[in-house]
């Protein structure tokens, strides 16, 4: 029986992954500089404590990180100050039905708590979770599964009662890693083939879960 979802919120429940990709375009522009698109790329997805370990790497020298990265979130918010946050596809069928169900509805994201609140406040999502892990708590973030461990100690689960949503690479190796069964629904990039031989389905979207849920209750 599925006691709970354990949803990942950038480009999962939120479609702030391609604003973020405007924000770093933006920091190629006013510092004059271009990274890889590879390296790019990788950014989708990727935890604060990752970025702090290879910023030496990717960052010229002569410029300073901590002022591009608040250039960076100033863009962000400035950005979604005219352009509001949009809700992924199916958010609130998925989880009015989770409520109706009486399945708990928890986020494990690497965006730390600061942010993560006012942003489901600010979409109406918030109310709808039983818990809100935040990845300002972990040591490690995904691909490690740290935060997903973390939040199956803290709400008293085992993973075999629990679905996990993520749709970056990262987050599909942290919960498979929790041994947790991942559906997959593709955001901006396609998931290596590594995480993909690892999830347990590839969905169009949240609305879907109402029918893989209702399924294995049925079974």
């Amino acid at each position: 029986m599925i006691k709970a979802i354990l949803f990942d919120m950038d480009g999962t429940l939120l479609d702030t992954e391609g604003i973020w990709n405007k924000a770093w375009t933006a920091v190629e522009e006013k510092y004059g500089f271009m990274f890889e698109p590879k390296i790019k790329d990788s950014f989708i997805g990727m935890p604060k404590q990752k970025m702090l370990e290879i910023k030496d790497s990717i960052i010229p020298s002569h410029l300073d990180y901590d002022e591009i990265q608040n250039f960076r979130v100033q863009f962000f918010h400035e950005y979604t100050s005219s352009h509001p946050i949009e809700i992924k596809h199916g958010a609130f069928e998925c989880l009015n039905f989770l409520k109706n169900k009486g399945i708990k509805a928890i986020v494990c994201t690497s965006t730390y708590k600061e942010r993560a609140i006012p942003w489901l406040k600010d979409a109406g999502l918030y109310d709808y979770f039983d818990d809100i892990v935040t990845g300002d708590i972990v040591k490690v973030g995904k691909p490690n599964p740290e935060i997903y461990e973390i939040t199956l100690k803290k709400n008293h689960l085992h993973a075999d009662e629990c679905l996990a949503v993520e749709d970056t690479t990262v987050g599909v190796l942290a919960a498979t890693g929790a041994d947790l069964k991942t559906f997959y629904i593709k955001d901006i990039l396609d998931i290596s083939n590594e995480a993909y031989a690892k999830i347990y389905k590839q969905l169009d979207n949240l609305r879907e879960i109402i029918k893989e849920i209702g399924g294995q209750e049925n079974e």
